[in-house]
């Protein structure tokens, strides 16, 4: 389990989206959102946004969550930045999508 002083394994796309989701909705509304609340911010099932909530503070990114305690998700530090574009587009993917777009 990773603690708070050694460097966190980078989150994955949808990780890094949880922890945005957080970081926000907790700079918004003052107060850590639930699992339903993050659930529907992102549009996933709960289960998912528990097993990612999970995996982070696996990897250090979140603090581990007391029993019992609702909207108790505290960040460990600024989640990176969220890229740009998901995916790089290849020429070859461009190209088909030019000739799709135009039939």
């Amino acid at each position: 389990m990773g603690s708070i002083s050694e460097r966190p394994v980078p989150p994955t796309l949808n990780q890094l989206y949880v922890l945005h989701a957080i970081r926000d909705m907790t700079e918004i509304d003052g107060v850590a959102p639930s699992f339903r609340e993050l659930a529907e911010e992102l549009d996933a099932g709960v289960s998912s946004v528990h097993w990612a909530v999970q995996n982070l503070i696996d990897r250090g990114w979140l603090l581990p969550t007391p029993p019992h305690r609702h909207r108790a998700l505290v960040l460990t530090r600024e989640p990176p930045p969220l890229p740009e574009q998901p995916f790089e587009i290849t020429e070859k993917a461009k190209t088909f999508l030019i000739e799709r777009t135009s039939l």
